[in-house]
């Protein structure tokens, strides 16, 4: 088992962040659009208020990170975002169409919150009941470094929260496919909603002191 430190990142861990969010997600649009796209999403959604980017370090080198976010945060992020992802896509012709799909997507998302009024929440309810404040949006461990304790570090770590989800959920989006990671949301009290979602409950600290 690795010696493993969680802090949060600072502005010279983005480069290690976005190396090893391209190992972990080769497919992804953020991964095709290059390493300067990656280190600017990250950084991006970083400095927003309602947001927490952590790291996990290992002899003094990042070796996996999360990143938690309010829907808030990302939004404004990703409006950011928006002009730097097309210049980053025009010399890669084969991110056009996952970017076509993307943006349809994105906007057909708007759509629906103004619809039902979701649009600025940084709270929200789903379907099953939990208030969820803010989700997961990414974990990832260094391939040479996975099954050392890193991500239970991440997942463990009272740092990954974002200001006011105190007393809400956290979300996380887990492809049904990934079964090395469903297993340990699994493994650290992430209780399964369905087949794609898990969530956290963030304890008060109000709550957790009346129980000791």
């Amino acid at each position: 088992m690795a010696n493993v430190i969680v802090r949060s990142a600072n502005p010279s861990d983005l480069a290690r962040v976005a190396e090893i969010h391209q190992d972990a997600f080769p497919a992804t649009l953020t991964t095709r659009l290059g390493r300067r796209f990656v280190k600017a999403y990250y950084g991006e959604h970083a400095d927003q208020d309602g947001a927490r980017l952590l790291v996990a370090t290992c002899g003094g080198t990042v070796e996996g990170f999360a990143i938690v976010v309010s829907p808030s945060a990302e939004e404004k992020a990703s409006k950011r975002l928006r002009w730097l992802m097309l210049v980053s896509a025009v010399p890669r012709i084969t991110a056009w169409p996952v970017l076509v799909r993307r943006t349809i997507e994105t906007v057909r998302k708007a759509r629906q919150r103004s619809r039902t009024g979701r649009g600025s929440s940084s709270t929200r309810a789903n379907s099953l009941g939990p208030v969820v404040h803010s989700k997961l949006m990414n974990i990832a461990v260094a391939g040479s470094r996975q099954g050392q304790g890193v991500g239970t570090a991440l997942l463990s770590s009272p740092l990954l929260t974002t200001p006011g989800s105190e007393g809400a959920h956290i979300e996380a989006i887990v492809d049904p496919r990934n079964g090395p990671s469903r297993a340990l949301f699994r493994t650290m009290g992430w209780n399964e909603l369905d087949n794609v979602r898990f969530i956290h409950f963030v304890e008060r600290a109000d709550d957790s002191s009346d129980r000791d």
